[in-house]
């Protein structure tokens, strides 16, 4: 009786113990849809993002609100890179998050080098005080082979 159950295992551990998975990079660094492309990194400056309310809104309740900062990418690719779009999220701490806002891009990030992006991010009436603002940033290599990297900055 043995026999037949280990006829049916055999095939599937070979199947199991063949397959690995080794990560090109580092989860926080985002993901990329070819091997081909090296690491991007990003940080959100300053490290702590100052949100100021927009009085004179219409909005009930809680006001929208605007901010600056500036995204810093450094690219360890041996290839240049596009940047393509920057989304921006904020969240309230919650898991409750403001409707995102994304900015086509267009940026040249030459290979091994950093480049920094001011923004201005205006957020309408849909969250409360933000703790936390993210930014995806997607970028492209000249094959139009993607990577998303994204990071995350706390608010004040």
């Amino acid at each position: 009786m043995l026999r037949p159950a280990t006829a049916l295992l055999a095939p599937i551990l070979a199947f199991c113990c063949a397959c690995s998975h080794t990560p090109t990079a580092p989860d926080s660094l985002g993901s990329a849809s070819s091997p081909a492309i090296a690491a991007v990194t990003a940080r959100i400056q300053p490290g702590t993002v100052s949100v100021t309310p927009i009085a004179g809104s219409a909005c009930p309740g809680v006001p929208p609100f605007t901010s600056s900062l500036t995204l810093s990418l450094q690219s360890q690719s041996p290839v240049p890179m596009r940047v393509d779009q920057v989304t921006f999220t904020f969240l309230d701490g919650s898991n409750v998050s403001s409707h995102p806002i994304t900015f086509p891009n267009g940026q040249l990030v030459p290979a091994g080098s950093t480049v920094s992006l001011p923004f201005s991010p205006r957020f309408g009436c849909d969250i409360a005080r933000p703790q936390f603002v993210v930014a995806d940033v997607l970028l492209m290599d000249g094959r139009g082979a993607a990577q998303t990297v994204s990071v995350r900055a706390p608010t004040k």
